[in-house]
């Protein structure tokens, strides 16, 4: 994520993620990767309740400041002011940590604080995974990344389904991997021998490296009318995923 959104051309970013050991740790790698490209971090933001999101975003943005410029200016004047709050004009990127429900209240609520035409970015944590439409629309204009599996409905996910009937929903990441181990294996040889081979599997586009380890490209996708759409071409990888 912070690689594609280096490539689109923003520099400062303002971090949303969960207070917990997950949700700093998955900051903290970006911040890392982001600062070593050169980017700034304009804040970190650590969410935790549901009924905190508002208040968590408002700081972030600093909504509570404006506010309480207007009330001071308020109490000064004793006069009632025609007022909009002001967000902070700093940030060209927001690299939101969250799984579905999480995600589904804070997009609603960075529009609601004037932070509508900011860029929201996030891993594949914050997509379901299923189609939901109704539910998802809360997310339109969120970016992400995702395995093909999830953004590609095919005949051989109908066949998986058929084979496992009930048991399969849960599992569907892990078969996906199951898959691609299974098309790896035979071509082992030829990503050895040819660099530039690329296997396209359920998981990423998949190449070996010369010390034999699997690299996986990600999908980038956007949530468009409340639906995941995948966008032109991987997001290109710097890291062994598996």
């Amino acid at each position: 994520v912070a690689d594609q959104a280096w490539q689109e051309g923003h520099r400062r970013a303002m971090v949303l993620a969960p207070n917990t050991d997950w949700g700093r740790k998955v900051s903290d790698a970006f911040i890392q990767r982001w600062e070593r490209q050169g980017g700034h971090i304009t804040s970190r933001s650590l969410f935790t309740q549901p009924d905190q999101y508002l208040y968590t975003v408002k700081r972030a943005l600093n909504i509570d400041d404006s506010e309480q410029r207007q009330r001071n200016i308020a109490r000064l004047t004793d006069r009632d002011l025609v007022f909009e709050p002001r967000r902070r004009q700093d940030i060209d990127i927001i690299f939101m940590v969250a799984f579905p429900p999480q995600a589904r209240q804070l997009k609603p609520i960075l529009n609601y604080q004037y932070a509508t035409a900011i860029p929201v970015m996030g891993t594949s944590h914050l997509y379901a995974g299923t189609l939901n439409r109704e539910r998802d629309e809360d997310l339109n204009g969120v970016q992400f990344v995702e395995m093909p599996w999830k953004l590609h409905h095919s005949a051989l996910e109908d066949s998986v389904e058929q084979a496992f009937n009930e048991e399969f929903s849960g599992y569907e990441t892990l078969v996906a991997l199951g898959v691609d181990a299974y098309q790896l294996h035979p071509r082992l040889v030829q990503l050895q021998r040819f660099p530039t081979a690329r296997v396209y599997g359920e998981t990423g586009i998949l190449r070996l490296d010369p010390n034999r380890r699997i690299h996986r490209e990600l999908t980038w996708a956007t949530i468009t009318e409340g639906v995941a759409q995948a966008s032109d071409g991987p997001l290109p990888s710097t890291e062994p995923r598996f």
